[in-house]
């Protein structure tokens, strides 16, 4: 990782605390455009802030444009109920507040 790389990652964990909306994180674990530990580790920054609507969804043997059948039926069911729960006419915040962590 070079200089600005580095620089840049570290920035933008930094503005985690700034974050208060709800946040959905979804990646495939074989993904080989974009490294799956940018999201474990943004996922880990997120967990240590105030904000209490993080999920997480690591898609097991996926890959970056979602190839396996099952992995795109996850993504699009997962993503569907995140807008469910967080798109709601009058909701500002989820009830429940809760902070979730899903392997498929």
């Amino acid at each position: 990782m070079g200089r600005s790389e580095h620089a840049a990652r570290k920035f933008s964990y930094q503005l985690v605390d700034s974050l208060n909306t709800p946040i959905l994180l979804i990646h495939g674990e074989k993904d080989r455009v974009v490294d799956v530990n940018q999201s474990r580790e943004m996922h880990k920054a997120l967990l240590k802030t105030s904000n209490k609507s993080v999920q997480y969804l690591e898609l097991l043997e996926g890959d970056h444009n979602l190839s396996g059948y099952e992995n795109r039926l996850t993504f699009a069911r997962t993503l569907s109920a995140f807008f469910e729960e967080h798109l709601k006419e009058n909701s500002s915040t989820s009830a429940d507040n809760s902070v979730t962590s899903t392997s498929f």
